[in-house]
């Protein structure tokens, strides 16, 4: 879950700071699409609907900016897409050694030295 909202929000942030961002749009309507497709019923079934709702508008807002080349849906779904993974980064904290960045942001930037698989004994 945590990593289709890093992938969504990472292809939000491109399509921001590009001249064509229609990639990047495509890539988070697919991202949000098989979100709401994943959905289970499960025995909260009122957050599941509100999830689906949500997902559903995010996806409507993200057409709008395709259509209109307008960026502020755009902004908006990114905004409401942070919220989510911060929120499911509080519910699993504890269950994680070493925990979460504070930010996507700080997710996003690549490690200065990555470790080599090679040279774990």
């Amino acid at each position: 879950m945590l990593l289709l909202y890093g992938e969504a929000l990472a292809a939000l942030r491109r399509a921001r700071r590009l001249g064509d961002p229609r990639a990047d749009l495509g890539r988070a309507l697919s991202i949000l699409t098989e979100l709401a497709a994943s959905l289970a019923e499960r025995e909260d079934r009122e957050a599941v609907l509100n999830l689906a709702s949500l997902y559903h508008y995010m996806i409507h807002r993200l057409m709008e900016a395709v259509e209109c080349g307008n960026p502020v849906p755009i902004i908006e779904v990114e905004r409401l897409l942070q919220a989510l993974w911060e929120g499911w980064v509080q519910v699993i904290q504890s269950d994680v050694v070493g925990g979460f960045p504070d930010s996507l942001e700080e997710h996003d930037r690549p490690a200065s030295s990555p470790p080599s698989l090679l040279s774990a004994s």
